[in-house]
Formats: C-alpha cells, sequence, structure tokens
C-alpha cells in the first residue's frame, strides 16, 4: 500500500535502480509496478462502475490505452475497451452477465479476478499481489495459481506475492520471506523442513549443530510421526522404571549389616541413577 502510494509510508524504493517519489499517487504505476490488494472493496474496485471499466481504468489513466486523440481532446475507444475486457473475463472466467455489469453486484471471489484483470492489463514488469485467492473457489484458484505462474515464466513479469497460505507460497515461489514485527526475518527455500518455517514463522532465530538437531526431532515428534512419539513414551516409562529401581536400592532398601561405603568414595549406582535421570529429563522434553 505505501509503495502504490495509497497511504503516508517512510523509507526508500528502488524501480530499476532508480528511486521512487513514495508521496505521489501512481509513481508505482509508472514505472510498471502493478498492486493487486486484498481489500479489493476498499481500494481495489469502483464498485459503482462496470466490469469494463475497473479493468480498463488504469491503463488509460496511466498510458492512455483504449482512448482516442480527436486533437486535444481524448475519447474512449469502446470497442476496443469492450474487447479486451471480454477477453479477460473468459481468461479468469469471471462469472457475470457481461463487462456492463457493476463491479460491486459480484461474488468475492469474482471481484478479486476483476481486480487481477485490472493489473494484468497494465503488462506490469513486477505485480505484487496480496491474498490473490482469498475468497476464490478451489478451481478458480488453481486458474489465478497458473496464470501467474504462466505470467512469471513466458512474460518475465517478476510476481511478489504475499499470502497467508503457506502451502501456495511453496508450490510457486523460488524464495520466501517471513515478515516478523514488521522486519524481513528470514529468507528461505521452498523445500526448507516444516520445523525451519515454524520457527522462523515464530520469530525463533535459526538453531545450529546439535540445538538445531533437537529442534527438528522435537517438530518432527509433535506434527507427522505418531510412532516417535509412541516409541519416546515407552522409552521413557522403561527409564522411569529403572530409576525408581536404582533409588529404592540406594536408599530404600535394608543395608547388609556390615557394609559401609567411604564417605570420599561415590557408589556406581548413584553415578547411574544421575545418568538414567538424565535420559528420563530428555526424553520426556521431546515428548
Amino acid at each position: 500500500n505505501g509503495i502504490m502510494g495509497l497511504y503516508d509510508t517512510a523509507g526508500e524504493v528502488l524501480a530499476y535502480g532508480k528511486p521512487m517519489d513514495l508521496s505521489k499517487l501512481g509513481e508505482a504505476l509508472r514505472h510498471d509496478i502493478a498492486f493487486v490488494s486484498e481489500d479489493r472493496r476498499g481500494v481495489g474496485l469502483l464498485l459503482g462502475e462496470s466490469i469494463e471499466r475497473n479493468i480498463t481504468f488504469s491503463a488509460m489513466q496511466i498510458k492512455d490505452e483504449f482512448l482516442t486523440k480527436i486533437g486535444p481532446m481524448k475519447i474512449l475507444n469502446k470497442s476496443a475497451a469492450d474487447t479486451h475486457a471480454k477477453d479477460m473475463i473468459k481468461l479468469l472466467d469471471i462469472r457475470c452477465t457481461g463487462p456492463a455489469q457493476t463491479a460491486g453486484s459480484l461474488s468475492g471471489g469474482n471481484q478479486q479476478k476483476v481486480c487481477l484483470a485490472r493489473a494484468l492489463t497494465m503488462a506490469p514488469k513486477i505485480l505484487i499481489v496480496s491474498e490473490p485467492t482469498r475468497g476464490i473457489d478451489i478451481g478458480a484458484k488453481k486458474l489465478v495459481l497458473e496464470y501467474l505462474t504462466k505470467i512469471n515464466r513466458e512474460l518475465g513479469t517478476t510476481i511478489i506475492m504475499i499470502s497467508s497460505e503457506l502451502v501456495e507460497l511453496r508450490s510457486l515461489c523460488d524464495r520466501i520471506a517471513i515478515v516478523s514485527e514488521g522486519k524481513v526475518f528470514s529468507i528461505m527455500t521452498p523445500d526448507a523442513p516444516d520445523a525451519a518455517y515454524g520457527l522462523a514463522m515464530a520469530g525463533v532465530p535459526p538453531f545450529s549443530g546439535f540445538q538445531s538437531k533437537l529442534m527438528l526431532v522435537q517438530a518432527s515428534l509433535s506434527c507427522g510421526y505418531p510412532e516417535l512419539s509412541i516409541l519416546a513414551v515407552i522409552v521413557s516409562i522403561a527409564t522411569f522404571v529403572v530409576f525408581v529401581k536404582t533409588f529404592y536400592g540406594m536408599f530404600l532398601r535394608p543395608k547388609p549389616k556390615g557394609l559401609e561405603v567411604p564417605d570420599n568414595e561415590v557408589p556406581k549406582s548413584a553415578v547411574f541413577a544421575m545418568v538414567v535421570l538424565l535420559a528420563l529429563i530428555i526424553m520426556l522434553g521431546l515428548c
């Protein structure tokens, strides 16, 4: 929203090595950056206007497309706008009565498709999409994601996708940035372990060495490997039994007369009991 000039923002944004004036509305569009907002009713659509006008509006304002010049005046090329709107309706499977239907009368999913159609009409070099599949049925979701992949692969459009759907991000993106407390916390690959994503989204810094392995084992026990959890419980119970038996033998069982242990000598059973206790604590922690 800040990059598109919709809200006041701070910082610096470089587009192709040149700084952008974030205080000017439409500056991003003039730098071939398009945006599909998740707030489609608030900032994404002209609800009282037709689907055709919503799809072509930005291109008319920024690039003078769908306009015919007559001297100093510009008039709408109705035929070109209508043809393009119909093409986008067919391409994105927008369920409507036609280009003349108002955007406000569409379902939420079809409104989202109109927002995407308007952004694609700009033929941007960089496309920022926020929650592009929210409120869309499964079939339409697949269509939208496939088309985003297509324009990235075939047209070279850079796509920045903001989404709470981690599965979608991992299936489409080359790199995934985890944002925590307003800052980029980590940049990860799609094939990174689930546990690593969980830690990053919780704002926990990555571990190394033994700590990392321990955290991964703990995560695997808690999500997706029930047989390991059962085994850990069984081992924990057996360990507890051994500890109780050792403790009873050291302190509770009556000792034979005449059997004494020097004060400066630690019984081997005591050392064994401490090792067993430590193992018990570790296993219970993993469970």
